[in-house]
């Protein structure tokens, strides 16, 4: 049996620190030792739209035995700062749209499931909006965003929305949900949780995404497995 996993950064397990990316090795050794084999094919930056085309690059037949875990949505929501920050005066469009986002989320589960697939979807980690303002309001940017955002809490009402689109759009196209957002909230170390830009997880974060992905997992399937980093 598969697990294949399409989605962004914080799927990929990339931590910011030191003004510079790294990859955390998550292992998901609980999957492993049940006997999934898991090929991780998230990437650095990856929206929807990118995503849906690796799928239909790397998901061709029959996928009864696979199961999908999707996880998108921080990029989309996010902006190109360097541009809101010179025109902080006009209009700005995220990176994917909502309705375009919501449509191209519903291909992904979609595409997966007409080929046999189980598929699931993760919700967003929560964003800590002080951290990723510090971190987008660098090079003398911040008052000119803060200014276009109207309170810096927006950062965190803008992603939190993104949640609720990922959030809906699964329930309707009835695949399930890994909440990997709820212990990040009811955690007392969520300030340990969420690394240097405000928006990925610190190592002991990931740790947490992988024993909250492999128990809700592992309650619905009995595999057996060895992982792949493609």
């Amino acid at each position: 049996m598969k697990v294949q996993i399409f989605g962004d950064s914080v799927m990929r397990g990339i931590v910011y620190s030191g003004n510079r990316y790294r990859t955390v090795s998550t292992r998901f050794q609980s999957l492993q030792n049940a006997g999934m084999e898991v090929c991780n094919y998230a990437r650095l930056g990856h929206t929807v739209d990118k995503g849906l085309a690796d799928m239909k690059r790397r998901l061709t037949e029959s996928a009864e035995e696979t199961t999908v875990i999707l996880g998108f949505g921080g990029n989309d929501c996010d902006y190109n700062w360097d541009v809101v920050a010179q025109n902080n005066d006009k209009n700005h469009l995220p990176n994917t749209e909502a309705t375009p986002f919501v449509a191209t989320y519903r291909a992904c589960i979609r595409h997966a499931k007409s080929l046999g697939a189980a598929v699931y979807v993760t919700n967003l980690v929560p964003l800590h909006a002080k951290r990723f303002m510090d971190h987008i309001g660098q090079n003398g940017r911040r008052k000119a965003i803060e200014e276009w955002l109207g309170d810096e809490s927006m950062l965190y009402r803008w992603h939190e929305y993104y949640h609720q689109l990922v959030c809906e759009t699964a329930r309707e196209e009835e695949a399930d949900i890994l909440d990997i957002r709820t212990p990040f909230l009811l955690s007392r170390r969520y300030e340990t949780l969420l690394g240097e830009d405000g928006i990925h997880p610190t190592e002991e974060g990931y740790r947490l995404i992988e024993e909250t992905i492999e128990s809700q997992l592992l309650v619905n399937t009995h595999l057996h497995s060895t992982i792949q980093w493609a």
